[in-house]
């Protein structure tokens, strides 16, 4: 897999309890969690963040991109709505 970095943050986002919906997070924060540095594009254009094939990680971690901020460096994952049966 050429992204495989970003399945970590797949893993993370993955993890999130079902109960919170919106997640933000630093690009400094998703560095950590890639254990790399996002590329110059990451902070220069938001189609980075909605257009290319490492987006699959938010997605199959359940979330999308609810909003971008490259001026403050943070985005804000919003969690998809999950087909999931109701327990209980």
């Amino acid at each position: 897999m050429r992204n495989h970095k970003y399945k970590r943050l797949e893993d993370f986002l993955g993890k999130i309890p079902q109960h919170i919906y919106d997640t933000v997070l630093s690009f400094e924060q998703i560095e950590v969690i890639i254990n790399d540095k996002l590329p110059d594009s990451a902070r220069i254009y938001p189609a980075w963040w909605k257009s290319h094939s490492h987006c699959k990680s938010w997605e199959n971690g359940g979330f999308e991109i609810k909003e971008i901020s490259l001026k403050l460096c943070y985005v804000v994952f919003k969690k998809v709505n999950q087909k999931t049966t109701p327990s209980g």
